[in-house]
């Protein structure tokens, strides 16, 4: 029986950044669901729990570190790909054992980054 297919949650509060992310990664094989706030994230990934996790850390609800936390809390353990402009963004990922895709974002970096999270969570 083949690996079902691997699923992706993006979390992002910019909605053409969401749909972009969304677009490539379907193009790739992944499924996809998305989020735009840490509530919308963790009740995504609840309900389809994701292999990898896209995350800007600059949401307009909470920090993202707020999602990590209360997802790990959880016992959620999928790798996080930290995707964010801001300053502190290679500190923050650091912390949280994230690997990170800086904004702007190189294409095929971020599907490289999302490939090597997906053989990892498997």
């Amino acid at each position: 029986m083949p690996d079902p297919q691997p699923r992706v949650l993006v979390i992002d509060d910019d909605v053409p950044t969401v749909e972009l992310l969304a677009e490539l990664l379907a193009d790739e094989g992944y499924a996809v669901t998305t989020a735009h706030d840490v509530n919308g994230g963790l009740a995504a990934n609840e309900s389809d729990p994701a292999d990898v996790i896209i995350l800007d850390l600059l949401l307009a609800d909470q920090n993202g570190t707020v999602f990590v936390e209360q997802y790990r809390a959880s016992g959620g353990g999928a790798p996080i790909v930290v995707l964010s402009a801001a300053r502190d963004a290679p500190r923050q990922a650091a912390a949280i054992g994230s690997a990170l895709v800086p904004k702007p974002f190189d294409v095929r970096d971020l599907l490289e980054t999302v490939r090597r999270a997906v053989e990892r969570s498997r």
